[in-house]
This record gives C-alpha cells, structure tokens and sequence, in this order.
C-alpha cells in the first residue's frame, strides 16, 4: 500500500548517538534503493544528511532535538 513507515530516534541525553543512528539508517536505505524521508528537528545540525521529502518514500527517518520537547509523547505516538 501507501504507508510509510516512521522511525523516530530520541532520547532526552544529548551524544547519545540519535544522529549517527539517523545518517546510518539513511546510508543503508540508499545503498539498497528505498526511497527515504529524512527530518532533522535537531538544533545541533550535525547530520550529514540534510531534511529531504520525496513523495515516493516508504520510510521517514525522524532525528529529534537531545532534550525533553513537549512534543516528544506526540512524536512517539505516531512513529513505528
């Protein structure tokens, strides 16, 4: 179907590895040809990778800020 499957990294700790999470699984879903959403809500702007948006993803990679966000509940729920 048209789902998409959303993966979340977080944690409230800051170096806790979120973003080379994030980069890693991005690598891989390129290497194999799945085409990824990828979101960085993270201030620090350490990914490699920068926010992209394709209308054919099948999986959204969302890498969230190192503190407690009052979103952070919203955000799990409605991830994979």
């Amino acid at each position: 179907g048209d789902y998409m499957k959303t993966i979340l990294i977080c944690n409230q700790k800051g170096g806790v590895g979120k973003t080379l999470i994030a980069d890693e699984l991005a690598f891989n879903l390129e290497a194999d040809g799945i085409p990824y959403n990828f979101i960085d809500i993270d201030s620090q702007d350490s990914a490699i990778h920068t926010t992209t948006t394709r209308d054919d993803a099948e999986v959204q990679i969302i890498d969230t800020p190192d503190s407690l966000q009052s979103d952070l509940v919203n955000w799990i729920e409605s991830s994979d």
